[in-house]
């Protein structure tokens, strides 16, 4: 009678880990979901403006130079009237209702540009369609560093890690050329990865849970 009795809690007792362990598994599928959304928000959130470039624009002195460049921008900021300008990192003494102070390159309005660059600079690709490129004629330094700034419908926005150095120069490194990963690409793997591990400790944490508790 004993045995039978003990056989009956055992049964018990293993339809009631198994519920317990089937609601957990269904807490953790839970878990997962709402972690894949974050993932998917972050990176959504993160990548919203981005800007690709190259680190580098080699010319010859007096000849002119073409900087490629494309952009995206977050969906809500989208406008027909969307202002692509280029900057360098210096001061400007020039006077504009703009959160970002440095010189322009390139601006619609030529007063506005420094001295040296009036007339040699201009967009050549199509801004609405998120082409940024831009031409400089007669480049005089031997050295410059710009960056691209977007105005949108409501906000703004300065791709100042983005740095494009122009080298004037026709003398390019002696040394095996190297693949850089984009600024960009980088970023979004920290974008994806950060994520990515809060996922798995809030996995391992409930795996810990669910082991202790069926125990």
């Amino acid at each position: 009678m004993q045995k039978g009795q003990k056989a009956t809690e055992k049964e018990g007792l293993c339809q009631l880990t198994f519920r317990m362990s089937f609601l957990d598994q269904m807490k953790l599928r839970g878990l997962i979901d709402v972690g894949l959304i974050l993932i998917l928000a972050s990176y959504s959130k993160g990548h919203s403006w981005n800007v690709s470039v190259p680190n580098n624009v080699y010319g010859k002195l007096g000849s002119a130079v073409t900087i490629n460049c494309t952009f995206t921008y977050p969906e809500n900021q989208h406008t027909d009237n969307v202002q692509v300008y280029w900057k360098t990192p210096r001061k400007s003494n020039i006077t504009v209702s703009d959160k970002d102070k440095n010189s322009f390159v390139f601006h619609t309005n030529e007063e506005l540009v420094l001295q040296e660059y009036r007339g040699k600079t201009r967009l050549i690709g199509n801004k609405t369609q998120g082409d940024c490129s831009l031409e400089i004629v007669n480049i005089m330094q031997n050295s410059l560093l710009i960056y691209m700034r977007v105005i949108a419908k409501s906000d703004n926005y300065s791709f100042t890690k983005n740095i494009v150095r122009i080298n004037g120069t026709d003398a390019r490194p002696d040394t095996h050329e190297t693949v850089e990963i984009p600024k960009e690409v980088g970023q979004m793997y920290v974008a994806i990865f950060a994520p990515v591990s809060a996922l798995l400790i809030i996995i391992l944490i409930t795996g810990i849970f669910c082991y202790i508790k069926q125990r």
